[in-house]
């Protein structure tokens, strides 16, 4: 775990994935229906995900017997947000599956708007702007709802 942990905080995607199973599997926080399968895929994904976070770092890790738990802290935009991700690892301590998970709903948003139409691009640029075209509209009302809810909820 702490080749994985390092290769984070380094913000290195080769070490991450070299931490990793061949066939280490990525669950999407975004999506059910997305999973990135391989170190390839994985490794690809990352340098992406480099590209949307600032301010990354690690504030926490806990670990039980082939499962543990990674806490990061990180910025996208103007929306701080808080990453859990929970990896199964392997007989050799390398990590085979990865389940994140962010919150608040603003950061989920923000990493919505701004990550899956850079993944998207490099396939197909109309792609890329259909897929912002549906996802933009979504952080900007979560960030004007979240600051005016606020407002309103708090006591």
């Amino acid at each position: 775990m702490s080749a994985y942990r390092a290769a984070m905080e380094a913000r290195d995607p080769a070490a991450l994935a070299a931490a990793c199973t061949p066939d280490v599997a990525f669950n999407s926080p975004i999506s059910m229906r997305v999973r990135f399968e391989g170190r390839q895929q994985f490794a690809d994904l990352f340098r992406s995900v480099l590209e949307v976070y600032d301010d990354i770092r690690c504030v926490g890790e806990h670990e039980s017997g082939t499962t543990s738990v990674l806490h990061l802290h990180a910025r996208v935009g103007f929306e701080e947000l808080d990453e859990i991700q929970l990896l199964r690892l392997d007989d050799q301590g390398r990590v085979r599956e990865i389940t994140m998970f962010v919150r608040p709903l603003p950061g989920l948003a923000a990493l919505t708007a701004a990550l899956p139409s850079r993944l998207v691009r490099r396939r197909s640029r109309a792609g890329a702007v259909l897929v912002a075209l549906m996802t933009r509209p979504l952080a900007a009302a979560t960030r004007i709802g979240d600051r005016l809810g606020a407002r309103l909820i708090k006591p």
